[in-house]
Order: C-alpha cells, then sequence, then structure tokens
C-alpha cells in the first residue's frame, strides 16, 4: 500500500511540474500595434508583387496585433481613401485593411507606386488622424519598400 501511496504521490508531482512548464509565458509583443504592422510589412514585402496579395497576408498575420481590423481589399479606382485632407492620386494600385466598425481607430494601406519617397511624404503631410469621426489615430507611421509605400494610423 505505501509503494502505490508513493507511485500516486509521485505521478501526480510529476503531472504539476509537467504542467506547470507547459503554460509558460508567451512572448510578449515589441513596440506599439503601429510598429508591429510596420515590422510586418517590411517582412513580407520583399515576397509580393502585387498589393491584393501582400496586404491579405498582412491582414491574415495581424489578427493577433489588431484582431478586429476585419476587411482587406484592393481599392478600385474612383474609390475614397479615407484619413486624409486632400484626395490623394499617383499610385498604381493600392489596398486597404480596415474594420467594418466605426470605432476602429486603425486604418492601414498599401500603395504601388514609382516614386515611393516622395509619396511617403505626401501621405505623411496629408494625413488627418481625427479621420475616423469616432476615434482618433494614437500614432501614424509610413515605410517603403521598393515600389511600395505602407502606410498605418
Amino acid at each position: 500500500m505505501k509503494k502505490i501511496s508513493r507511485l500516486v504521490i509521485l505521478v501526480l508531482v510529476l503531472a504539476l511540474v509537467v504542467s506547470m512548464t507547459a503554460c509558460g509565458k508567451k512572448e510578449e509583443a515589441k513596440g506599439t500595434p503601429a510598429e508591429q504592422l510596420v515590422e510586418l510589412f517590411k517582412a513580407n514585402a520583399g515576397s509580393y508583387s502585387d498589393v491584393e496579395a501582400l496586404i491579405k497576408k498582412i491582414h491574415d498575420e495581424s489578427q493577433d496585433i489588431v484582431p478586429i481590423m476585419t476587411d482587406a481589399f484592393k481599392i478600385e479606382e474612383g474609390m475614397y481613401i479615407e484619413g486624409f485632407d486632400t484626395e490623394i492620386t499617383g499610385y498604381k494600385n493600392a489596398a486597404v485593411i480596415k474594420s467594418m466598425m466605426g470605432v476602429q481607430p486603425y486604418i492601414v494601406y498599401v500603395f504601388e507606386v514609382d516614386n515611393p519617397d516622395a509619396f511617403k511624404k505626401t501621405l505623411e503631410d496629408n494625413a488627418n488622424k481625427r479621420w475616423n469621426i469616432c476615434t482618433e489615430a494614437d500614432e501614424m507611421m509610413a515605410e517603403v519598400s521598393g515600389n511600395f509605400v505602407f502606410f498605418v494610423m
């Protein structure tokens, strides 16, 4: 009986040790959501040649960063580009990730352009963090990779 008790205790102790080590702490995200999205863009931009495929990849991988960003799609010619004090023109192709809810402060764009550095400056100079009537974006970031310009606020 003593041997069985010791064996049961040993099994319970091992189970406790295994369960405690298996539930280790997740690695904490580095940076703000916008910084994480920029890093996601930089990690993937070189692997894609069209904005729609790139934005869908970023969308799929961003659900842990900003989980309510629910829609990713190509911007068709003539569509209004939200978040700017002026009409944004001069891009070949564009795509967006945005929420269907009005309280979502994040909007993410990828533009394909001929002169990415000048286009990035145009976006930064004309961005309006108060673009969303319900909220205001806390931050705005833009990044260039090849002919792509990534913009988030």
